[in-house]
């Protein structure tokens, strides 16, 4: 059984939005250029750290129509939780902040789910009918979304999918927490967010540190 804390949930801004009609958005980049503010300017991202709550993320581009007051993002952890699933948490919801959805909910996703099992099981996380769909069920028309990759089931943004809410004979769709970045999310947000031309991607240091004794 999923630990409801551990639960990262994408949050709807509005009706419109938990039926698809938001979108990646073609001016990612302005995103995350507006989120950097001088000191004493308001932010467009504003992260809680609530652990009585559920991790969520509004969409990119939404959280900038939430009033000022308000969070856009939560990470419910707490001195108990792992290094690895703070990993986790973190990078799916800041997936969400760079507008990546569910992949679960991607129109590339094919789950054969057992639904009765599936309302049943999240249920027992404390989830009601609505928040089960709208996190879980419920897909993206192609139509209505510009940009998706294919189902990736290593995906940082896929939930822990059980044996048990899928149609029998379909285990191969089982999978595990997933807690890093997959080659597929990677490859994605660089589509996303491209570095200027020009520019080089960072590289991270090959240079052994010593240890202090």
């Amino acid at each position: 059984m999923i630990d409801p804390s551990q639960i990262c949930t994408l949050m709807p801004l509005d009706e419109d939005t938990q039926h698809g009609n938001t979108q990646a958005n073609d001016n990612s980049n302005d995103f995350l250029g507006s989120s950097i503010r001088r000191k004493g300017d308001k932010s467009d991202v504003r992260i809680s750290f609530d652990q009585y709550k559920d991790s969520y993320s509004y969409l990119g581009t939404d959280a900038i129509s939430i009033p000022p007051d308000t969070a856009t993002m939560n990470l419910a952890l707490n001195d108990h939780t792992t290094k690895e699933r703070v990993r986790a948490v973190v990078l799916h919801e800041f997936g969400h902040l760079l507008e990546c959805i569910h992949k679960h909910s991607s129109p590339a996703s094919s789950i054969p789910w057992n639904e009765a099992a599936v309302y049943d099981y999240y249920r027992r996380c404390g989830w009601d009918w609505a928040k089960t769909y709208h996190n879980v069920l419920w897909k993206y028309d192609e139509k209505t979304i510009s940009q998706f990759s294919e189902f990736d089931p290593k995906s940082i943004m896929v939930y822990p999918i059980d044996e048990s809410v899928l149609l029998p004979g379909n285990s191969r769709f089982v999978t595990p927490w997933n807690t890093r970045l997959s080659a597929t999310d990677k490859e994605f947000i660089g589509k996303l967010y491209p570095f200027p031309e020009g520019d080089e991607r960072p590289r991270r240091s090959t240079r052994v540190k010593k240890k202090r004794l």
